[in-house]
């Protein structure tokens, strides 16, 4: 950790699931908070909070506490929970605006747009366009 930076440097990142390494380049520093990256993404995120105009629904959206999402290095991810179930499908995210897209294979929707961000402490997923009043809170699990 580079305390100067607020960021990890390095060379290989251990994906959560230990089937994977994945290789950056030396020079590529990952951010400890602000906009994500790919490789900061990836790996079990449980879903601990659900806001809607900032305040707390977490209750009525995901009252047995389960609600979870996985991202694969190979663009795809899975994720399960009450009230929503399984669903399984790709991502693409744009690290340089922060805008994250899932489609779900699983529903056969054109998917949707999310404004993704790390706090230090949780990634958020904000809602656009329909979805502006929503926030997502997710802490990784190990």
């Amino acid at each position: 950790m580079n305390p100067e930076e607020g960021c990890i440097t390095g060379t290989i990142v251990y994906e959560i699931n230990y089937t994977n390494f994945l290789i950056l380049d030396p020079s590529r520093t990952i951010p400890s908070t602000g906009l994500c990256s790919k490789y900061q993404i990836m790996g079990r995120w449980e879903v601990v909070k659900v806001t809607e105009n900032d305040q707390d629904i977490s209750s009525s959206v995901d009252n047995n506490a389960q609600r979870w999402i996985e991202f694969i290095s190979d663009d795809r991810y899975n994720s399960d929970g009450y009230p929503f179930g399984r669903y399984e499908g790709e991502y693409l995210l744009d690290e340089d605006s922060g805008s994250l897209f899932l489609k779900s294979a699983s529903t056969g929707t054109k998917g949707m747009n999310w404004k993704a961000r790390y706090d230090g402490e949780y990634l958020i997923f904000e809602g656009t366009g329909q979805l502006k009043l929503y926030k997502f809170f997710l802490r990784k699990s190990f």
